[in-house]
Parts: C-alpha cells; structure tokens; sequence
C-alpha cells in the first residue's frame, strides 16, 4: 500500500497538471498540495517504523536495484519541495496567464518537480544521476523559455554547460566507487565507507571518488568558481527562479549529506567543501551588498547561503545543513515570489527617516566578542559544545549573527527578543532534525587533524572579516582599497573579470 502511494507521489505533479489541462473546471492545480502532505505522512510513518518506504522494481543482488526509497531525510526534503513547488506552479499559472507557451511551460515544470522527486528518493547513484540530468534538461527549458531574450538564453546555455561538467564529475566519482566497493546503492556504500578497510590500491580511487563527488555537488549548489550563471538567470520567469533558489540548488548539498559516512573517511574531501564554501559565502555575501537589482541580490544571497551549506556539511554538521536546506528554501520561494513588490518598498522607504548604522569603530570588535561568548556558553549547557562537529565555528557564525542584530536595531529590547528567539531556534530545530536522522545518515566519528584545525581557523576568518566589513562600510568607503572593492563587486562574476 504505502509502496504504491510513493510511486504515485513521485509522479503526482505531472498527473495533476495533466488533469488541470485536460479538465480544467474539475481539476484544479492548488491540488498539487496533496503531494506535500503525502510526503509528509510517509515520512511520519519511516521515522515510527524506522525503516524506509521502498519501490523495488528489479534487483541485481547487492549491486544495483531498480526502485525508489523514502527515508526521513528524503522525506524532509521532498516535503519541502513540494510544498515551494506547489506553490511555484499555482503562481505560475497567473504569472504565465497570456503566454502563449504557459501550456508547455507547466508541462516542464511538472517534469522538473517529477524529477526532482525522484532524485530524492533514489536508492544508488546510478538513479540519482539520471535523474540529474533529467532535472538539468527540463531546467533548461524553463531557463530558455523566453526565446526573445538574449540574456535568458546566454544564462540557460551557461548553465547547460556547467550542469554537464557536474554530470561529468558525479559520474566519474560513480564509477570510482563502484570499482571501490562493488555497489552503486547509497546505503551498501555508506555501511561498507564505515566498516570497510580499504586496500592499499584502491586508496586513490576512493579518494578521487570521493573528491569528485564533492566537487560535482558543488556545480549543482553554484559554488565559486561555478557560481557565474546564477545571477544573469533575471530574464528567465520569476517562478523558475523561486523553484530553482529554493529547491533545485539543494540538491549538492542533499548528496553530501545523504554520502556523509563515506565523505567522513575522505578528510580532504570534507576541506574542500569547508574552504570553498566559506570562501563562497563571503563572497556572495560581499557582492550581494552592492547590488542595486532586486532579483540580482537575491541570487549573490542564494550563492552565500549554498556556500554557508556546504561549509555546514565540510565542517560534518549534516543535521545542521539539513535544518540550513529546509528554512533558506521556504525564504528563498517567498523571496522570490514577493519580489515584485520589493520595489514598490524600496520607493516608499525612499521618505522614510534613515537611522545612523555608523557605530563607533571599537563597537563590533567588543559585541561580537560579547555575543560570541553568550553563543558559546549556551552551547555548552545545552549539549552543543566542541564534541559536536563544526560546533565551534558554526557557534562563531552564530554569535556574529545575534550581534549584528542588536546593531541593526535601535530597540535593544527588540534585538534582545530576536537574540533569544534565534538561539531557541536554532538548537531546538538541531535537536529535532538531529534526532529524526539518528540512523539515517550513518556517520561515524570524523577525523580531526592539525589540517582540520586550520581550516576551522580560516573558515572563522572569512565570517569575522566579513563582519568587521559590513559594519564599517562608511568608513571603508572612503578609502581607495573600499572603493576598488565596490567597483570590483557591483561589476559581480569573479570580481569583475
């Protein structure tokens, strides 16, 4: 039964949209929501049962099968997708109203969001990777739907490209762990990652897999250097930009996590990811600063926060990435979806009273030193200290975070609620998603070196220095180094080049 009502759930937005098209009084497309909630039932019923739901249409022993299964982490994720997805095709179909292609356009959204499911819920690599590319393909039809527009096509076809080089490199990686272990099943590979002694001549192919693998999810996530496509998407249709911001470009993140337990035997793998996704969040966070286009912000602002996922999963805090993936997606989807009327605010607040965010220059250094250790010593009584991973530089990003909040308000009283509501969530939101993936992601203990520690050290760097920046804009400003650097970010890409 439940196995049925998977395999309809995973094709569920095609059927629906079809039924909308063909009888469109009878049928209408707000039914997509079930989806989400059928997910959301399934998964209810994995965590109780504590075993997955699985469609199993061939099997080739240990190898290979052919089916889908629906886990607690998968059903997260689709719950989520379905739920921006659901939006996303409601919002479409008045957004698209007088287009003559909105019938096609619906059609490959529906695909994509098919496929998305799927991918989800794939069993091994072989099924997640076709479906890669099937998302890739009815994305690039979305992207490109616009074929008046030189700029939608010139950013579809960028990201035809860099989808391929992904293709490229998950599949590679595939091939490697299969040479490595004899399996394409994610759950066999993960089991055999923790309990496995690897030969001493298979020692490089895991370890090119394994940094193949991350590297192919950082193309999907649009990571520096494969980040440039994402902001010229502003002349695709609003609705791809909220599907893709807030589902689609999880799906890196999605495979680290759901591959942790063999990424954690792979130390270089999990520092490539934390670098290269702390480097990306201050990078995106520092253009996104100095953009004057609406939707063009928020894409540097999606590209900051894949980055700070990624660097959650380099870091081995998969639960806490999981919890990153669930919350950006629902405020991406509104982002996107309300930017229409970002304007309209942005010309209201033009005769609004400005007030002074010019605090004196010793103000950040003392409150973030001050939030910082508040942060710390709220991890520690509540179970959230050094033994966790990546607990201390995430606790550092967090205390930034509460003290960048009493900065921006004048309201101390104010900024003191959001404090304490942001820490509340933050650990309790852990703690839920943490305890829903216990034996879901099979991770083990990670291996922390002197390598481990300096990255941790520069990861943290990049968060501080970032902060010291944005609350001395004026005063950098003013310098010839400040305004090379504006010029350098408004011009966006690699710094302008």
């Amino acid at each position: 039964m439940f196995e049925s009502i998977l395999f309809v759930l995973l094709i569920f937005p095609r059927i629906i949209n079809d039924l909308s098209e063909t009888y469109p009084l009878q049928v209408k497309r707000e039914w997509v929501y079930l989806s989400a909630f059928g997910f959301a039932g399934l998964t209810l019923f994995s965590f109780v049962q504590k075993s997955p739901v699985q469609i199993q249409f061939a099997s080739f022993a240990d190898i290979l099968s052919l089916g889908f299964s629906l886990d607690v982490l998968s059903g997260l994720i689709a719950t989520t997708v379905m739920l921006i997805g659901a939006s996303v095709m409601c919002f479409s179909e008045r957004y698209l109203d007088d287009d003559p292609k909105r019938s096609t356009f619906q059609k490959h959204l529906a695909n994509t969001l098919c496929l998305v499911l799927c991918m989800l819920n794939a069993t091994n690599l072989l099924i997640f990777w076709l479906a890669w590319v099937g998302t890739s393909y009815f994305l690039h039809q979305l992207l490109s739907h616009f074929s008046d527009r030189p700029a939608a096509q010139m950013a579809a076809n960028q990201k035809f490209w860099i989808s391929r080089l992904g293709d490229f490199f998950i599949l590679t990686a595939s091939i490697a762990l299969f040479y490595v272990y004899g399996t394409l099943e994610f759950s066999t590979i993960t089991t055999r990652a923790t309990q496995m002694v690897l030969e001493p001549g298979h020692k490089g192919v895991f370890y090119l897999g394994a940094v193949f693998l991350a590297v192919g999810a950082m193309t999907k996530s649009a990571q520096f250097p494969f980040h440039y496509w994402l902001p010229n998407t502003m002349e695709t249709p609003t609705p791809v930009s909220a599907l893709m911001h807030a589902g689609i470009l999880n799906a890196g993140g999605y495979l680290i996590v759901r591959m942790g337990a063999l990424l954690e035997q792979a130390p270089m793998a999990l520092h490539l990811l934390a670098l290269i996704g702390g480097f990306t969040a201050f990078y995106g966070s520092l253009i996104m600063l100095t953009q004057t286009n609406v939707k063009k912000s928020l894409a540097y602002s999606t590209i900051s926060q894949m980055g700070f996922m990624m660097l959650q999963c380099g870091l081995g805090a998969f639960s806490v990435a999981v919890v990153h993936i669930i919350g950006h997606a629902f405020y991406k989807a509104y982002a996107f979806l309300s930017s229409g009327t970002a304007t309209d605010f942005a010309r209201l607040n033009r005769y609004l009273p400005k007030p002074s965010n010019n605090p004196k220059i010793w103000v950040p250094f003392v409150l973030g030193l001050a939030c910082m250790s508040f942060v710390f010593l709220a991890g520690i009584l509540l179970n959230y200290g050094p033994n966790k991973p990546g607990s201390v530089v995430l606790l550092i990003v967090l205390g930034l975070a509460i003290s960048q909040t009493f900065l921006v308000h004048e309201s101390k009283k104010e900024a003191s609620k959001i404090s304490f509501l942001l820490i509340g969530s933050y650990f309790l939101l852990f703690l839920i998603i943490d305890r829903a993936l216990a034996g879901v992601i099979l991770t083990g203990v990670a291996h922390v070196t002197a390598i481990s520690y300096t990255v941790y050290v520069v990861v943290s760097l990049l968060f501080i220095t970032l902060y010291l920046m944005q609350n001395n804009l004026d005063r950098l400003s003013r310098t010839e180094f400040g305004k090379k650097i504006y010029v350098k970010s408004l011009s966006g890409g690699f710094f302008g080049f």
